[in-house]
């Protein structure tokens, strides 16, 4: 039952998200549209935020574990552009309210567990320090991150499938150089 009133309060976010900006929808027009109390939302949600974030987590998250490995990474994001792209007023939305940080912290810790995992189960024959590991993970989250804005930014016109290409020519092979080069296998020129 409590699944069905958080999908229940999740669509209606998706019907407000779809006839005006996240910024002027509030827990009273949620609760109207979905025929419950505010104290339900409440119940369910600390805040919109934490809806949407729940909304991209049910929907998207838990398939994209499947796609974490060096040899499905770009599929991962194509999924997860072609998800956004889906649900683009709400994607959109969020990304231009007030709730923006919290969306990009959000991706922020997706993108660094993900990397994170790719580097821990594919190179776990290179050993680096902590601090090099997560200044490695953290510079590649950020770059990944970028683009991603910068898709967001252009809302979403620019075609996902040419931004994921050019992020795979940039990143293929990279992560496993820079590993060896913290790792001091090499002398580090360029």
């Amino acid at each position: 039952m409590p699944e069905d009133t958080k999908r229940l309060i999740a669509e209606a976010f998706r019907q407000a998200a779809s006839e005006k900006s996240v910024s002027r929808i509030t827990v009273q027009d949620i609760a109207s549209r979905a025929g419950i109390s505010r104290h339900t939302f409440y119940y369910h949600f600390r805040d919109l935020f934490a809806l949407a974030e729940w909304i991209f987590s049910s929907e998207y998250m838990s398939d994209l574990n499947k796609y974490s490995g060096l040899d499905n990474w770009q599929e991962g994001l194509r999924r997860a552009c072609t998800y956004a792209y889906e649900n683009k007023n709400i994607v959109i939305n969020v990304y231009r309210s007030v709730y923006r940080d919290n969306l990009l912290r959000f991706l922020y810790n997706l993108t660094y567990s993900q990397i994170d995992g790719i580097i821990s189960r594919e190179f776990s024959d290179i050993t680096v320090s902590a601090g090099d590991r997560d200044a490695l993970i953290s510079f590649y989250t950020f770059g990944c991150m970028g683009t991603l804005c910068r898709w967001l930014d252009g809302n979403m016109e620019e075609d996902c499938g040419k931004v994921l290409a050019v992020l795979h020519k940039v990143v293929h092979g990279a992560v496993r150089d820079a590993l060896i080069r913290l790792s001091g296998e090499t002398d580090g020129t360029c």
